[in-house]
């Protein structure tokens, strides 16, 4: 069975879990991602909403207004609010998965310390006139650009996204297309800011237990196996029928806002190791997903009762987006998943601001992100990745058996 995320693991990963890792590996993670965001500085974190979170110390925000999207990941959210600011949320436009760049400026006061855009599933949003416009008009506003799902994509330009950014962020756990295993990454053009960041992060972090280099071996090499397609059946039958694994699977209660007990832990060299690996894939894995992405795009444009994203070169794809009729998604979701072995993933199946903890903050609604949340199901793009990969020629046959599906039910 071919799931719906992939760590992307082979048997260099495998082998790798019994070698030793070099001291350095976190510094040259972190350089690697800066100066592929075009950034000069870059901070590594156990989680990405941590660099979030230290970033707003470092500006001394407190009681401040960050402007990002309702239709986006809770925790950022919750990073806020836990740093002593307030998430203020905009509402997407039906069909797409940002606001427009306009209403994020009508909203911009004096009490405004940031802006979030955010390039959600890995379709670059094109932000270049909404930054420029900020930085003319609030000089005092930071611009942080939301890449947790997105790394690296560009504009329609061919410029990574991220140039028009003071900052970056993106996430690297399991789930993302360049992971360290679990971790995030913050990018930086300031360097007293820089410094700042990493002075908290140091001065608040905890130690690196004994058995953390250990335990993130044993997941590693423990995940490679289970996310493998011969393996993965009886993964997503416990991940369905228990609650066995749902430790490593719910990453949010709806009704709270709170950050992981193991937030301040730093990254170990061997997870940045990973992560480094994970980086030299890169290139090879977007070629792969953007041609599958493009052959959806053509293949389901005829079906009137589904929205698609736009095609780009741009667009890095760490998930396809479709969005169904929501009292049909169920329906369809099971029909594709017993036509051909594949997970079918809804991940996003919500709006922020519409959730039970942010209600209590604030009863503002943004009924398009929730009509996106019940509405999305993401098609599989790792049909290759990992071990034990299936034929070329039994992807096509797969791929071609999802659009038959798709269309067969509409």
């Amino acid at each position: 069975m071919i799931p719906r995320i992939s760590p992307n693991y082979g048997w260099c990963e495998v082998l790798n879990c019994f070698l030793p890792a070099a001291s350095n590996s976190i510094s040259l993670l972190e350089n690697l991602i800066a100066t592929e965001a075009k950034h000069k500085y870059g901070a590594s974190f156990r989680y990405g909403r941590m660099g979030l979170y230290y970033l707003l110390k470092a500006m001394g925000a407190q009681n401040k207004k960050v402007i990002l999207p309702s239709y986006t990941c809770v925790v950022m959210g919750h990073a806020i609010v836990l740093s002593g600011n307030i998430p203020i949320y905009l509402d997407n436009k039906r069909g797409t998965f940002q606001p427009s760049p306009d209403e994020y400026l009508e909203v911009i006061d004096s009490e405004t310390v940031m802006v979030i855009p955010t390039h959600l599933f890995g379709v670059c949003q094109e932000v270049e006139h909404l930054y420029h416009k900020i930085k003319k008009d609030y000089p005092h506003v930071f611009v942080l650009q939301d890449c947790a799902h997105s790394f690296f994509c560009k504009t329609r330009k061919g410029e990574v996204v991220t140039r028009y950014g003071d900052g970056a962020l993106f996430g690297m756990n399991i789930s993302k297309l360049i992971n360290s295993r679990q971790g995030g990454m913050l990018t930086l053009n300031d360097q007293e800011l820089a410094g700042k960041v990493r002075t908290l992060a140091t001065n608040q972090g905890k130690e690196i237990p004994l058995l953390s280099s250990l335990g993130a071996r044993i997941y590693v090499l423990l995940a490679s196996f289970a996310f493998s397609r011969l393996i993965f059946k009886s993964v997503h039958l416990i991940l369905s029928h228990t609650n066995l694994l749902k430790s490593h699977t719910d990453y949010y209660d709806p009704s709270k806002i709170d950050l992981p007990s193991n937030c301040a832990i730093p990254l170990t060299p061997f997870e940045a190791k990973i992560g480094i690996q994970s980086f030299e894939k890169f290139p090879k894995r977007i070629q792969e997903r953007k041609r599958i992405a493009e052959f959806y795009c053509q293949s389901l444009s005829s079906i009137p009762e589904i929205s698609l994203p736009t095609y780009s070169p741009g667009n890095t794809w760490s998930h396809f987006p479709v969005f169904v009729p929501a009292q049909l998604r169920n329906n369809l979701k099971n029909a594709l998943e017993k036509t051909f072995s594949a997970e079918i993933g809804t991940i996003v199946d919500y709006s922020v601001a519409d959730l039970e903890a942010y209600r209590r903050l604030n009863d503002n609604s943004c009924p398009n992100a929730v009509h996106a949340g019940q509405s999305v199901i993401n098609l599989p793009l790792s049909f290759r990745e990992g071990l034990f990969p299936i034929s070329r020629k039994k992807q096509e046959k797969e791929m071609v058996k999802i659009i038959k599906t798709i269309k067969a039910f509409f």
